[in-house]
């Protein structure tokens, strides 16, 4: 039966319609409720003594729903055996570690590491894909947000964003250490839109957020965002498929040489920028900050030492070494001495060598399957790739552990490295579809002499 030549749908075939409307419905509900939800209550309601129960129910009912609407659309993707035993190991290891600990916490942490990978590495990008929307572009709207926020408080004039302790600016975010992430995030996924916007207005509107992502990210005085950011940007930006990577190349080029040479040069001669302070605000004059850094590598790697095969538990950053337990409900205590301040050692120190094995194995192993599914140009042409491989290099030296689930920098790295396995997982390795090749390959291979 047809109207006009247009078929009616059968009253099956709607109702199947309206369930799936009403299921990417729900599923978008839920994911900005966690993504979202999460960075709102970080930021402004569990500043301080953050009770860490709400904090794991909030994020374990929103995982929880996420699962089950995924189960509900029958919307479940597989990811990579290899991968999924390398998790699975790890988990199971945790487990193996908090026994051996003895302290009932390493249970709960690793009960919410387990949870947050379900929800972030797994669910999230998942329900992305069901939705039609790329995980790194849901990230950069909520980001935006954050970034609005955070432009408005440095435009007031009563202090709000700023540490009181350091100086520095947090902005929006609850720290400096999670608002530099941010920011470096913003600077790399705003400069992905901008080269991808199909208008010149979307164009522009893209360029203030980078400029201004910028800005708040130099006020945070982070050495090593600021160089992941400008590593970034050069990537993305070079190996960009279109006309607009080089020419924000060049724009951008001209213009750090602007700054750095002309307005910089006349800030220092006039005497308006004293450098010695600057480089006491980034901390390059005194050097008991790479000392102390030192130091914590050096006790790292003798605590690796003492217990190579379970570690000390997930907690030994809060139980000084495993060495006393914690309740429930406490908050606030964290010691940075019992922190390495380095990916690799932070994981070894917790549940031992094999671990820390698995789980940077999980990540490495994603990158290079990346690779090979779409090759080294088109990988890296995606923000979530540079992104991934970039801040990943970077935690070797400048610390993370990737195992919290409160941390919203933890939470967003493994919702980006999701979204590179279920990728990998929808595209067959031969596929000659998804090699692209860049503007400059194209230079480069239009220069070559033809064979005759």
């Amino acid at each position: 039966m047809t109207i006009a030549g247009k078929p009616i749908a059968s009253p099956r075939q709607w109702a199947r319609e309206a369930g799936f409307a009403h299921g990417r419905l729900w599923l978008t509900i839920l994911l900005v409720g966690f993504l979202g939800g999460g960075l709102f209550f970080k930021s402004f309601v569990f500043v301080e003594d953050e009770p860490v129960v709400v904090n794991y129910l909030f994020n374990g009912i929103f995982i929880g729903a996420m699962l089950a609407g995924l189960l509900a659309v029958r919307g479940f993707v597989p990811i990579g055996r290899p991968v999924f035993l390398l998790l699975t190991f790890a988990a199971a290891w945790a487990m193996i570690s908090s026994a051996v600990s003895g302290i009932a916490m390493n249970y709960v942490a690793t009960l919410a590491m387990i949870i947050m990978l379900a929800g972030c590495f797994y669910a999230t990008p998942t329900i992305c894909l069901w939705i039609g929307q790329e995980p790194w572009r849901l990230l950069n709207k909520l980001i935006l947000i954050a970034l609005a926020v955070s432009v408005i408080f440095l435009a007031t004039p009563y202090g709000f964003g700023v540490d009181p302790l350091s100086g520095r600016f947090s902005g929006f975010f609850i720290s400096v250490a999670v608002a530099c992430n941010f920011f470096f995030f913003g600077v790399v996924l705003n400069l992905a839109s901008a080269l991808r916007a199909r208008t010149q207005l979307e164009v522009n509107l893209y360029i203030v957020a980078i400029v201004a992502s910028l800005i708040v990210l130099y006020l945070t005085r982070t050495r090593s965002s600021l160089i992941e950011a400008m590593f970034c940007f050069l990537v993305l930006a070079t190996f960009s498929p279109m006309r607009r990577g080089m020419k924000m190349l060049v724009l951008t080029l001209a213009g750090w040489v602007f700054v750095l040479g002309i307005v910089s040069g006349t800030a220092v001669s006039t005497g308006l920028v004293s450098v010695d302070e600057q480089l006491e605000e980034f901390r390059l004059s005194d050097s008991s900050l790479t000392d102390a850094r030192n130091l914590n590598w050096e006790f790292g790697l003798q605590r690796i030492a003492e217990r190579p095969i379970f570690g000390e538990g997930l907690l030994t950053k809060q139980t000084d070494g495993g060495t006393r337990d914690i309740k429930l409900g406490e908050g606030g205590s964290y010691n940075q001495v019992y922190d390495p301040h380095s990916l690799p050692l932070s994981l070894a120190v917790e549940c031992g060598v094999p671990f820390m094995i698995a789980m940077m194995g999980v990540i490495t192993l994603i990158l290079i399957r990346f690779v090979n599914r779409f090759g080294l140009i088109r990988a890296l042409q995606s923000p979530d790739f540079v992104l991934v491989a970039t801040h990943f290099a970077v935690m070797m030296l400048a610390g993370g552990d990737l195992t919290t689930l409160g941390n919203m920098v933890d939470k967003v790295f493994w919702v980006l490295v999701g979204s590179l396995e279920i990728k990998n997982s929808l595209v067959h390795p031969a596929d000659p579809r998804y090699r692209e090749r860049s503007f400059i390959a194209g230079m480069i291979n239009q220069r070559r002499p033809r064979a005759v």
